[in-house]
């Protein structure tokens, strides 16, 4: 669900894509650990009282681990092309004119702490 094990396919039960010399044993090991390493715990490699813990804190529901991060390393999603964007100033309005929602509301509050986190880098 988070990236951790690899999805197997339902017409072979709980055999799993790709590399199945490995046993499920050592592939839950492996995900264990790097959960743990991801949550900043110590790493066991078993879920202990820590794991739990961490396990049971709420989560936002996208993997921590995009198909491809392999060691930790990130995938590109972008490429490079052409020169740099040379404005440092945006600006940004709503787009329908009958959409305003209230200045204490959670959407302007997500965007201009958005907004004021790029401005710092």
């Amino acid at each position: 669900m988070f990236g951790y094990l690899k999805k197997g396919r339902p017409e072979v039960g709980n055999l799993l894509m790709g590399d199945v010399s490995q046993s499920y044993e050592d592939d839950f090991r492996i995900a264990i650990k790097t959960l743990q390493e991801f949550g900043g715990i110590p790493v066991t490699g078993v879920i202990d009282h820590a794991t739990k813990e961490l396990m049971k804190k709420k989560r936002c529901g996208r993997p921590d681990r995009e198909p491809g991060e392999e060691n930790g390393t990130r995938r590109k999603r972008f490429a490079v092309q052409g020169e740099k964007w040379k404005h440092t100033n945006l600006t940004w309005s709503w787009m329908m004119a009958t959409f305003r929602p209230p200045p204490c509301s959670g959407a302007v509050i997500a965007i201009q702490t958005t907004l004021r986190h790029y401005t710092e880098q």
